[in-house]
């Protein structure tokens, strides 16, 4: 009887072995080899916008795996997408300036009567 348990238990302490490497397998297959580095991606940002690097951020959107580079420049703050796979520059936006200096635009935002956005909630 003893015999069987040892022989059970190895037996699933090597399937677990085993899956567990399967997943990992297939994790890292997924990876591009060439992506870029954060670093690469900080790089491209201050080509497109010149300033300080605020922060960046790894995400997928629309099954296209990005860096979001956030760059404040003298004149505002800038938001650089760059894809991971190749480098691409996917969008370069100028953030409004909305924030604690336009506190007087926002009294009426919930107020559609006032409001040319009648989708707020």
């Amino acid at each position: 009887m003893m015999k069987k348990l040892h022989l059970f238990g190895a037996s699933c302490v090597g399937f677990i072995l085993a899956s567990n490497l399967a997943i990992h397998t297939t994790f890292a297959e997924k990876v591009a080899p060439n992506e870029i580095s954060e670093e690469q991606a900080k790089s491209i940002a201050l080509q497109q916008a010149k300033g300080k690097i605020v922060s960046v951020t790894s995400e997928m959107d629309d099954g296209i795996a990005k860096y979001e580079v956030m760059v404040q420049g003298s004149d505002g703050m800038y938001e650089v997408e760059i894809a991971k796979s190749d480098g691409r520059v996917l969008e370069v936006e100028k953030e409004s300036g909305q924030g604690m200096d336009n506190q007087e635009d926002d009294d009426d935002d919930d107020d559609d009567r006032h409001d040319d956005d009648r989708y707020d909630d």
